[in-house]
């Protein structure tokens, strides 16, 4: 298993946000509770995939087996991605008096066998315990087109044409 990245206080978030990672996901990486939102969490967890922050993404999930068969299937799961870019499409409740939330997200990852512009389109829902957003479930959806004169999620600046369309 591979060992989580530290990003440096000056890295842009993973998540997308625009601030700074120290600013952003690590409170929440550093306090689970600093998720105030379905969103935030969800946010969260993807900074925690792109910086293989495994322990985070079970403490903040189902929890469904045990935790060094969960970190293993997700580090396993992930081995061959590189996170570039999250794009939050709708989210439903979620906001901090509500208990449950919904989060629909395009995440963009490079697939490392192929070289590959790929994506993980999902409906997550969300559950807030004891005050502690978690990640309950999510749905697999079909892949989002991406127009071709877009600006590419893998953060070039150029647009998908040009870049990743392949």
């Amino acid at each position: 298993m591979a060992e989580p990245l530290t990003p440096s206080s000056q890295q842009p978030c993973p998540c997308g946000s625009g601030k700074y990672y120290r600013d952003c996901c690590l409170l929440c990486h550093q306090l689970p509770r600093a998720a105030l939102t379905a969103e935030r969490l969800m946010r969260s967890r993807f900074s925690a995939y792109a910086l293989g922050l495994w322990q985070y993404l079970y403490d903040t999930g189902p929890q469904t087996g045990s935790a060094a068969e969960e970190i293993h299937a997700m580090a396993d799961w992930c081995a061959d991605k590189t996170w570039l870019a999250l794009k939050i499409l709708r989210t439903r409740a979620g906001g901090p008096a509500d208990s449950q939330g919904e989060v629909e997200f395009a995440a963009f990852y490079r697939n490392n066998s192929n070289g590959k512009l790929e994506q993980h389109h999902e409906h997550s829902q969300f559950e807030k315990r004891d005050g502690l957003w978690r990640f309950i479930a999510g749905q697999g959806l079909a892949e989002l087109a991406i127009g071709r004169n877009e600006p590419c999620p893998c953060g070039s600046g150029k647009k998908f044409k040009r870049c990743c369309a392949g």
